[in-house]
């Protein structure tokens, strides 16, 4: 007697690969979503055996793991996929990143610099090798649709302010014990024994919480299975590597796309990063309401989700230099505004960091979206972590942003800060004017019948590359 065994559709199976790929972008960007939340409970700590820690100081846990998010990008798309297969660089990822909260556990009581290592490199690098599989596993499934399946994808990631920042919160001041004003260093900390005994704990219970999530989602974060080739088969990890490398150079690089994106991604990484690590510090000196505060960024991580899957479905549409020449454009004059209002109405302050929310974080979708455009096949992941290396370059502004005006001796930082950001974008928006949607050929003719041939080639190459699969619009 044969016993039945259960079927589920591709479309279904499909479905589901996007949605765990959307709770794992959910649980490792909780990290940087909920940086500017924490921060003002770790420099609280801090200065109960430190009294020279400082937000700037404090601060610099988010741009040193970003320093390496770059580079660990790069890593992840020409060297560790490659080299032990995009699965297997998922669940690593999701073991360094789980792993990440209780070895900031046991550095929380040591320098700043360890507990930068423990808590601020490895969940940030850990961020990165787990973004192309989860991109790349779900749009293997939907391959017509990639900037829709890339959005739904990175929403998530915008989504876990919403989740974490009041989960982080609750665990530390359940009671909302309002901050006092520090003498001499014009911020705002927490002295409540209470909040403060709190502190090391949630990181265990943050830990507990990412380990159930990802390992609920890696069993059903898996790739398209197609037929392999008997020549690709016979291809070694190092000719595999190697390839990857050669079509950087050869294809990527020889590009005009790949520094205009490039650079675009440093001054977005550096504005929205920043964004996050200093948005609460600056509302305490507005509102002393720790549980409203906490509010409106997890209501901030719906419009950061929401924004992801709208540029997806406006890039589809849309070409990118129209979508996100525009967005960045109004970004500039949000952060341009944002201290003046906020001084005048904090209803309108409120207003303007959700606009920020919505605005400042689509580019991780966007960009990976219009590189596999440009760049359709096998390889397109390598030039995705290769763009991903300015993410390094913008943590590295970051740094810089936080060593200079949040010593404690910088008059009006906040100012400063909100002018350097609104020019960040309006650079942004200029570049993306010059982004064009498809490569051209050096030796193409530009006749109307040879343009045709060229669309076609590439279509067809595209294709080649492409696993098969449904059309998102077909599916959902």
């Amino acid at each position: 007697m044969k016993i039945p065994q259960l079927s589920i559709s591709p479309t279904i199976r499909g479905l589901l690969c996007v949605f765990a790929g959307f709770i794992i972008q959910m649980v490792v960007g909780s990290y940087v979503s909920i940086f500017g939340n924490f921060l003002p409970y770790l420099v609280s700590y801090k200065r109960q055996y430190d009294d020279t820690i400082s937000y700037g100081e404090a601060a610099i846990l988010l741009p040193a793991g970003g320093l390496t998010m770059g580079i660990f990008s790069l890593i992840s798309g020409s060297i560790i996929i490659p080299l032990v297969g995009a699965r297997l660089c998922l669940i690593f990822g999701c073991f360094i990143y789980t792993i990440s909260p209780v070895l900031g556990y046991f550095a929380l009581d040591s320098s700043i610099h360890l507990l930068a290592f423990c808590y601020g490199v490895l969940p940030i690098a850990a961020m990165n090798i787990v973004a192309i599989p989860t991109m790349t596993f779900a749009v293997s499934w939907f391959p017509n649709s990639r900037g829709k399946v890339v959005g739904c994808v990175m929403a998530g990631m915008g989504f876990s302010s919403t989740v974490f920042i009041p989960l982080q919160t609750y665990l530390v001041n359940p009671e909302n014990i309002s901050p006092v004003k520090a003498n001499g260093t014009g911020f705002t900390l927490f002295d409540s024994p209470e909040v403060l005994d709190r502190v090391p704990n949630s990181l265990l219970w943050l830990a507990l919480v990412y380990a159930v999530l990802m390992g609920f989602s890696l069993l059903l974060c898996i790739q398209k299975t197609v037929e392999v080739k008997k020549d690709e088969k016979s291809n070694s990890k190092i000719a595999q590597i190697r390839e990857a490398f050669l079509f950087l150079k050869d294809k990527g690089l020889k590009s005009r796309e790949f520094y205009l994106l490039f650079i675009f991604r440093v001054l977005m990484i550096a504005t929205g990063a920043s964004i996050l690590s200093q948005w609460k510090s600056f509302s305490l000196l507005l509102n002393t309401d720790d549980r409203l505060l906490s509010v409106i960024g997890g209501v901030g991580g719906l419009f950061n989700c929401l924004s992801r899957f709208v540029i997806g479905v406006l890039l589809d549409r849309f070409n990118f230099k129209l979508v996100m020449s525009i967005q960045t454009l109004i970004l500039a004059i949000d952060m341009a505004s944002i201290y003046w209002v906020g001084y005048a109405s904090f209803p309108g302050f409120c207003a303007l960091i959700l606009l920020a929310y919505f605005l400042s974080f689509s580019f991780f979708s966007a960009v990976p979206a219009q590189i596999m455009k440009l760049f359709p096949g096998k390889n397109s992941g390598v030039v995705i972590g290769a763009v991903g290396l300015g993410d390094s370059f913008g943590f590295l502004a970051i740094f810089i942003l936080n060593k200079t005006l949040f010593n404690g001796t910088s008059e009006e930082p906040y100012l400063k800060f909100f002018i350097v950001l609104s020019l960040f974008s309006l650079i942004s928006a200029v570049l993306a004017i010059f982004v064009r949607e498809t490569l051209e050929d050096k030796h193409e003719v530009t006749t109307e019948g040879s343009k045709e041939k060229a669309k076609s080639s590439d279509i067809n190459l595209e294709k080649w590359h492409s696993n098969s699969g449904f059309d998102m619009d077909q599916a959902v």
